[in-house]
């Protein structure tokens, strides 16, 4: 959990930074932080039905799992855990593309190599190798 957990601090301190900075602006993350801030705007915005549709698909996939895995629900959690890590992903790709517009190396060597490796290490957390 080590490793996970520095390369998850670093990412999240990339992201607030550059989210602090104004310079990115269309995540999902800027999207949710939006909607928290102006909870009124909520039934205007797009992702209201994704987010209602996200938190019943979410509850239904959960009581599936359960019911299914039964005694293993220390594996599934680690599933569901080992997705939403992977998941930034996308938080990370507006960065990538931001940089890659002042210059494509400085992008791989900035965000690619250490976007591989967080890869690389949610999943040796995932089969239990970290």
């Amino acid at each position: 959990m080590g490793k996970l957990l520095t390369f998850t601090l670093i990412i999240a301190t990339v992201l607030v930074g550059f989210n602090l900075a104004g310079l990115i602006h269309d995540t999902p993350s800027q999207v949710m932080i939006n909607l928290i801030k102006n909870p009124e705007s909520i039934q205007s915005n797009d992702y209201y039905l994704a987010v209602i549709g996200l938190f019943g698909a979410v509850g239904g996939l959960g009581i599936v799992i359960g019911s299914v895995l039964g005694d293993r629900v220390q594996w599934a959690l680690t599933t569901g855990l080992a997705l939403f890590f992977l998941s930034i992903t996308f938080e990370i790709i507006p960065i990538f593309n931001l940089i890659a517009q002042l210059s494509i190396p400085l992008a791989i060597l900035l965000v690619g190599i250490p976007f591989f490796g967080y890869i690389f290490v949610v999943v040796e957390w995932w089969l239990n190798k970290d």
